[in-house]
């Protein structure tokens, strides 16, 4: 591994849009790297030591979107290493839109903000519960309980949602709120994609999708050139918000969260005849 490497929060805004390479083409110079869901992912060292964007690590989640570790504590309470972190070039990372911040690890840590005297639990899905007795704290974490206290950042508290208080020790179960969250995409719940192909001809399969909130359709580029799925109507591509995936190479995948109930059509920039249909409820 090398040696430039940390956890940083790059500038760049969240998106609910991402793609992923599953195959490595045959028709594009650059070689794609095969993703699967719990991969590491950063850029390559670009061999100067003033830029720190090639030092971010990602989480590649099972939708097929790239997940932010805030910072090296929040990292640390899931991996203990850097080992088996992925490299893959900016354009295939370019691809992978963010689906949001990594919470710590249930049962790890306690948490708190330097603006709040209050300690919280981390449960899974990144629940804070108020834990009101240092009695509790005690029971659960040891006599050195307030060292495994972490400060985090004011601007990160936000991505932790409000859960119910621990007043005593029996009201978290530390094992196996830590045994129920093994890993990153079991914490958040996150669902694999529904897959359509982009087939050769431009066209769709299958070309109409069905799903619930929430969900993500994984756009899987098979034309052997580059393609541009859009929302409806061509070529504003505005009856959806967002639902634009740019231009994805060859063997790269595009994948768009739908979080809007109602039925949203779609097409191929290219051949605006060339259409499908995505129903959400």
């Amino acid at each position: 591994m090398q040696t430039k490497l940390s956890i940083i929060l790059p500038i760049i805004a969240l998106t609910a849009i991402a793609a992923i390479a599953v195959a490595v083409p045959t028709t594009h110079a650059e070689t794609w790297v095969t993703l699967n869901a719990g991969d590491l992912l950063k850029l390559p060292d670009d061999g100067n030591p003033s830029t720190n964007v090639d030092t971010a690590v990602y989480y590649y989640g099972a939708d097929g979107m790239r997940y932010v570790f805030p910072n090296p504590k929040t990292y640390f309470t899931w991996y203990s290493d850097f080992a088996g972190v992925k490299v893959i070039t900016s354009t295939q990372l370019g691809t992978i839109g963010i689906g949001g911040n990594v919470t710590y690890r249930p049962g790890v840590k306690m948490i708190k903000v330097e603006s709040d005297p209050r300690t919280f639990i981390v449960d899974k899905n990144g629940r804070r519960r108020h834990l009101t007795s240092e009695t509790a704290a005690r029971d659960l974490y040891g006599a050195s309980w307030n060292r495994m206290v972490d400060d985090v950042p004011d601007s990160f508290f936000s991505n932790y949602r409000d859960g119910d208080e621990v007043n005593t020790a029996t009201d978290f179960d530390k094992a196996s709120a830590l045994g129920e969250s093994p890993n990153i995409s079991i914490d958040k719940d996150l669902q694999a994609p529904v897959e359509v192909v982009v087939n050769a001809d431009g066209s769709f399969n299958p070309s109409t999708v069905s799903i619930s909130a929430g969900r993500a359709v994984r756009f899987q580029n098979r034309t052997g050139s580059t393609v541009r799925v859009a929302s409806d109507p061509h070529p504003e591509h505005n009856t959806l918000p967002g639902f634009d995936s740019a231009y994805i190479p060859n063997g790269l995948n595009y994948v768009f969260r739908f979080t809007r109930t109602g039925s949203w059509g779609f097409h191929n920039d290219s051949n605006s005849s060339k259409i499908g249909t995505v129903t959400v409820q």
